[in-house]
């Protein structure tokens, strides 16, 4: 639930910068687009982290 909120929230400021009164699926498309780019980037550090910890092969 809290994801949906701060998509709606990321999305509410998008349509408010573009002075828009209601938020449309084109705001709340690019919010999820930034979520997105969120994911993947705490994916992309979480796989590097585990890449450091394995252990080397001889």
């Amino acid at each position: 639930m809290r994801a949906y909120n701060r998509i709606l929230r990321v999305a509410r400021t998008i349509a408010d910068l573009e002075n828009v009164d209601k938020v449309l699926k084109i705001h709340i498309t690019e919010a999820l687009s930034y979520r997105k780019m969120e994911f993947n980037n705490m994916y992309t550090k979480i796989n590097f982290k585990n890449w450091l910890r394995r252990p080397t092969r001889a």
